[in-house]
């Protein structure tokens, strides 16, 4: 028999702290409720939906995705914010 695909869950990076997903992922309001995420680093050039808004404590960085990008400019801001 053939199981039902469910909805693919974001990486566990450290356990019941740290996840990395996609835009997806940020974008589904009951995977982040079943996962108790409640804050998000949001590196996409999309807005989040309203109901994520409020409903997270998300940190909103436009990051350019090119190689050669230093990204440890960032660090200081996300590690506060983790």
């Amino acid at each position: 028999s053939t199981k039902p695909i469910g909805v693919r869950k974001p990486s566990l990076v450290i356990d019941h702290f740290l996840y990395h997903g996609d835009l997806g992922h940020a974008q589904n309001l009951s995977l982040l409720k079943e996962l108790d995420i409640r804050h998000i680093i949001n590196l996409s050039d999309s807005s989040l939906h309203t109901e994520v808004l409020e409903y997270c404590n998300v940190l909103s960085l436009r990051v350019d995705d090119a190689l050669g990008i230093d990204i440890q400019q960032y660090f200081d801001k996300t590690n506060r914010f983790l």
